[in-house]
């Protein structure tokens, strides 16, 4: 039989799509689909819509109540949704209906209903939504969603809901605006909210939707049918992506009917028909249903799992070809190593000419294809829970998206992601990697990532040559900084003790960049711009009274634009009482400097109170400057000479411009040693901030939870350093003494044979 070209259409308001499936009807969402993906913003925009569709057609009183009076309006149409029906009966009584689209709608429909339901006030007339949406990858989920709204810990609840799939993470937050939006329209009269009986009536009366049913044939094409025409209703809407053909692919009813078995060619004809018949007997065994269900299942706590962001950004630089939105497709392409090219269906194509080749069977196909996702998915989160090879590979991903493999034959080479290499040399049919195997080409690639590649005309066999750390330079040589000083943090983490592991996620997401330790900038050179000039000179007063430059920026004394400059190149004039909060903090701080001479304050002065009076004199002509906008050249010649006597906020690694090694010593600025990582909002936040300055800064991110580099965070505590005596200053001594740590941690690397455990133990037994 072939399925009817009639196609029964029907146009209900939601009022009678109720009424019509109310004890009668059951809707199942075959595996193949989509799972529940709507958003804050789509639940808003719905909500909106329908708010907007009600005062146009004056249904919305001035009141928010709906206007009973007003008839024969033109509805608000919500998209068809096209079913199916199943020869099966939900527990004998209820018809149901496949779903071939639409299920989006339908969910969103009964969240919607329920949120109103929830909110409805003693006289309101609004009735549970009783019909039943069954998505075979994630059954019973109204009852579990209902039991969670109505728990008296619902809070705790919800949070567990939403961790359970990413399907019911979006039904919550879907259902969570409803409720929000519904709720406050109780109490208030913003105009975006809407009272629960309002917006239920207008569903129910004046919100119209199309019923296509599709009639279904007995035959073993059913759900190559639906397939079919699921795949053209989502023609011209969004297309799907590769990883939604594949689960299409994987989870047809049809492929499942087929038993894989061997005949014994020794028996006899009679036998072989016997055998055929009881095959097709059990086509919809319980074991084709089992594998069906398992993948089913398995393929929902993939994507949750792919969905940890700590996880994803362990094994996927975004600067690979694909952007994946069904994450596990990514999977998927490592499996049939297609993870370059562009064409994004090639693992789809490739699985469905394996899966419809005549002479395989399809539930076998699916099994082996499956069995080896399950298998690189074990793989990965093994080695994500690996402390050794979450960093070493991590780093990998992080610096090196993609490596040209060469095969041992005359194939040509070609382009892997560093997982594709990795995880398929373990799982290849030809030669499988041992887990030292694994380890050494791990380390090879960390080797090869710390060097330069050397052109050296010798056919395939490549040259890498040793980076010289002196030499290099920032501004020309960044992408090499960059690579070192993330391995030097990785390094450190796995020789150091304890759990703490780097965040590959917000190394990706907060585009940290390289950062001077000692500032780049004096103030002779900001002379130019007065509003960093200001800027500095804050920062400066910030290190000796602690006042911050956010404090002001909060009371409104200064404007900033794009959360790092200044408006309109200038400072708002500051308050009588914020001058008064600067001399309270300098006098703290501070004896009050005389007017005349800072020395006639004591009669025998020694020179820590000639210092303390020069910084007392440096901050009264910083707050001057900033304070009472005196520019003049002489006050910024005089905060000059006294930066020049203390000598530690500028050109700490060398003297004055007029020196003969000034260029020598301005150029060290730039090397590995005066550089670290560092996230972009915290570097912002710096400006052209003082050593010590930073310093606090860093001190104060730690405390509030962000993350700052192990080696960052040791750079601004100097523990690399051979003196401590001038917490203040960052110095050429201080960058030798670093930079010597960053050679000795890949000097170490080298040493290191097997496992960092190992190296560990044994450098402790020789102590």
């Amino acid at each position: 039989m072939n399925t009817s070209s009639n196609t029964p259409i029907e146009v209900l308001t939601i009022d009678e799509l109720l009424k019509k499936i109310k004890d009668k009807i059951s809707f199942r969402i075959p595996g193949y689909q989509r799972g529940y993906k709507w958003t804050k913003i789509q639940a808003n925009q719905l909500l909106n819509d329908l708010i907007s569709y009600g005062k146009q057609q004056k249904l919305i009183g001035d009141r928010g109540n709906y206007n009973e009076e007003i008839k024969n309006v033109s509805a608000y149409y919500l998209q068809p949704i096209s079913l199916c029906r199943s020869f099966e009966k939900n527990d004998g009584s209820q018809i149901i209906y496949d779903v071939i689209d639409g299920q989006q709608r339908l969910t969103t429909i009964w969240l919607l209903l329920y949120a109103c339901f929830k909110n409805k006030l003693k006289t309101d007339d609004i009735d549970e939504p009783s019909f039943d949406i069954r998505y075979e990858t994630f059954r019973d989920w109204q009852k579990m969603f209902k039991e969670t709204i109505k728990s008296k810990e619902k809070s705790k609840q919800k949070q567990e809901f939403s961790r359970i799939s990413l399907n019911h993470f979006h039904i919550n937050e879907v259902f969570s605006t409803f409720d929000n939006r519904i709720k406050s329209s109780i109490r208030s009269t913003i105009s975006k909210d809407v009272k629960a009986s309002t917006i239920y009536k207008i569903l129910l009366n004046n919100t119209k939707i199309i019923w296509s049913e599709i009639s279904r044939s007995t035959d073993e094409d059913t759900y190559n049918k639906d397939i079919k025409t699921f795949t053209n209703l989502n023609s011209g809407k969004i297309p799907l992506t590769c990883g939604e053909l594949i689960k299409g692919l994987i989870l047809q009813k049809s492929n499942y009917q087929q038993v894989p078995s061997k005949t014994d060619p020794m028996i006899i004809e009679e036998d072989q028909r016997l055998l055929y018949a009881i095959q097709n007997l059990i086509k919809d065994s319980k074991e084709a249903q089992i594998e069906y269900d398992k993948i089913s299942r398995e393929w929902d706590v993939f994507e949750r799992d792919l969905h940890d962001e700590e996880l994803w950004n362990f094994i996927y630089n975004k600067e690979t070809n694909f952007v994946y939105e069904t994450r596990l497709e990514y999977i998927f392409n490592l499996i049939e190593q297609v993870d370059k090219g562009e064409d994004k269906m090639q693992a789809f194509n490739k699985l469905y000419d394996s899966i419809r080749d005549e002479n395989t069977s399809p539930i076998k196909t699916i099994q082996d294809f499956w069995t080896k996702v399950v298998n690189y998915m074990a793989t990965i989160k093994d080695w994500y829970r690996d402390k050794e090879y979450y960093h070493l590979i991590g780093y990998l991903v992080a610096t090196t998206p993609w490596i040209e493999v060469k095969p041992k034959h005359d194939e040509k080479s070609a382009k892997k992601t560093i997982i594709s290499y990795l995880i398929n040399g373990l799982y290849s049919d030809s030669e499988k990697w041992s887990k030292d195997q694994l380890r050494k080409k791990i380390k090879e690639l960390i080797q090869q990532s710390l060097t330069t590649k050397v052109d050296n005309n010798k056919g395939n066999i490549d040259s890498y040559n040793a980076i010289d750390i002196d030499n290099l330079h920032y501004g020309q040589d960044n992408e090499v900084i960059r690579r070192i000083l993330l391995f030097f943090n990785i390094h450190t983490i796995l020789m150091q003790e304890g759990e703490e592991r780097f965040p590959f996620n917000r190394y990706k997401d907060e585009r940290w960049d390289i950062e001077h330790i000692a500032s780049q900038t004096d103030f002779n050179a900001l002379r130019k711009d007065l509003n960093e000039a200001k800027l500095w000179a804050l920062a400066v007063l910030q290190y000796f009274t602690g006042i911050k430059e956010e404090d002001f920026v909060k009371q409104g004394v200064i404007e900033k634009k794009n959360g790092s400059t200044f408006e309109g190149k200038k400072l708002i004039d500051f308050k009588e009482n914020d001058k008064k909060k600067i001399e309270a903090a300098l006098d703290k701080v501070f004896p009050k400097v005389n007017e005349t001479s800072s020395t006639e304050k004591r009669e025998t002065p020694n020179d820590t109170d000639k210092e303390s009076d020069n910084k007392r004199e440096l901050c009264e002509k910083l707050k001057d400057f900033i304070v009472n906008n005196q520019n003049d050249k002489s006050i910024i010649e005089e905060i000059q000479t006294l930066v020049n006597n203390l000598g530690f906020f500028v050109n700490s690694f060398g003297g004055e411009k007029d020196n003969s090694d000034a260029r020598n010593k301005d150029e060290n600025k730039d090397k590995i040693g005066n550089l670290t990582l560092l996230n972009m909002s915290i570097n912002r936040g710096y400006g052209n901030a003082i050593f010590p300055v930073k310093r606090i800064t860093i001190q104060n991110e730690l405390e509030n939870g962000y993350f700052v580099p192990p080696c960052t965070q040791r750079v601004f505590q100097k523990t690399y350093s051979r003196r401590f005596d001038q917490l203040y200053v960052w110095d050429e001594s201080d960058a030798e003494a670093y930079t010597i740590a960053i050679k000795e941690a890949l000097d170490t690397f080298e040493k290191i044979e097997g496992t960092y455990a190992d190296y560990k133990q044994e450098q402790n037994n020789k102590k």
